[in-house]
């Protein structure tokens, strides 16, 4: 998925998330902490940030097909 691999290296992005799953793998590992599913179809990834580890529901809009990188929405 390009929009992890963005988060991961953007210099932007890359010193406030210490990692990014796809949701469903979230759910998978760390999230079955809190009880979640895979069930959410409106996240798509979830990151964790440096320092205060919060997690961060990230939804990925693509808006132009000709464009290097796609709009990343966080919903907090």
């Amino acid at each position: 998925m390009y929009q992890r691999k963005y988060l991961k290296t953007e210099p932007a992005y890359h010193d406030q998330c210490s990692n990014v799953w796809p949701y469903a793998e979230w759910t998978r590992g760390e999230g079955k902490t809190y009880g979640s599913d895979a069930s959410d179809e409106g996240i798509d990834l979830v990151a964790k940030t440096h320092g205060t580890g919060d997690y961060h529901a990230i939804q990925c809009k693509f808006h132009d097909l000709y464009q290097a990188y796609s709009v990343v929405a966080a919903l907090v």
